[in-house]
């Protein structure tokens, strides 16, 4: 009994309606789960077009819980859901119809059309990867173990946390930001080995605060936006400047420059340690020492 319990996946949708500045539309609600069975990885895909959401950790036995709130004349969500062995996959996309921020009737803006919540469970390891298109993403990433992670922002916010030491190594690791902004705190307890960062016209903030050591290898890249980078004093750092004349590349004041690299005094003594390849269009990339609280927000 205990094995069959543990292989339902659950689905309830509800419908009715949202009252919101003298105009009603139509609201459904979906909720999904599944438990744990033979899984010690879930692979998670996730797509929402516009609208808040927000993802964390549940100490439980379950892979996953979805509740979420969406205006259906608007959105077709869909999740997919499969177990394979001691892998289980599930895709989660909202399938909007287009962005509409408002009107001149005073229609709410896009994000009151979707709100979603997931959890994740800790008992096994996650491949996650999410995207948003417009709107304002919170990713909580603190008690999970997590092998690859891959966000991606178009118009919309992300902020991401990680406030414990992940306990699986990241293989693969991948931010990027169109015309949106991102947040990251606590980078280092993410555990990674190679970061590739990738920036357009939006805003991006990295802290590398963290338990992880070793050599970390980070590519950042912008285009006309800027990349803001907080690095804690006990790491060692060197930066190689791969913009030429038309560098856009601010570094504290105490750092070593030869040639095109960057390096400050702690590199070769320091345990943790990183390496980073950056390059600008006519945006900009401003490293900060944690030590200079000077341009942090």
């Amino acid at each position: 009994m205990g094995n069959i319990m543990k292989r339902i996946f659950t689905t309830t949708l509800l419908f009715g309606s949202f009252l919101s500045a003298g105009l009603v539309f139509s609201q459904s609600r979906m909720m999904k789960s599944a438990d744990v069975d033979e899984e010690t990885r879930l692979k998670s895909d996730i797509e929402i077009d516009y609208g808040v959401f927000k993802l964390n950790s549940v100490t439980s036995d379950v892979l996953f819980n979805l509740d979420a709130t969406y205006d259906k004349d608007k959105m077709d969500p869909e999740l997919d859901f499969r177990r394979s062995g001691d892998v289980a996959k599930m895709k989660f996309s909202t399938n909007s119809d287009g962005v509409s921020f408002g009107n001149d009737d005073g229609e709410d803006d896009a994000s009151t059309k979707f709100r979603g919540k997931l959890e994740l469970g800790t008992k096994v390891e996650h491949d996650i990867r999410f995207s948003i298109g417009a709107g304002a993403a919170e990713l909580d990433l603190s008690n999970l173990k997590v092998s690859n992670l891959d966000l991606s922002s178009g118009a919309g916010s992300i902020r991401l946390f990680i406030k414990t030491f992940n306990q699986a190594e990241v293989k693969r690791c991948n931010i990027q930001s169109g015309v949106g902004e991102i947040k990251a705190t606590g980078l280092n307890n993410l555990n990674f080995k190679t970061l590739s960062v990738e920036n357009g016209v939006g805003s991006v903030f990295l802290d590398f605060a963290g338990l992880a050591t070793g050599n970390k290898k980070v590519d950042v890249e912008t285009g006309v936006g800027e990349v803001k980078i907080m690095i804690p004093t006990t790491i060692g750092v060197r930066i190689k400047d791969n913009s030429g004349f038309f560098s856009n590349l601010t570094v504290p004041s105490q750092f070593n420059h030869s040639g095109y690299y960057y390096t400050s005094s702690n590199y070769k003594t320091a345990k943790t340690t990183m390496d980073f390849d950056v390059s600008s269009g006519i945006g900009s990339i401003i490293f900060i020492s944690g030590s200079d609280k000077k341009g942090q927000e």
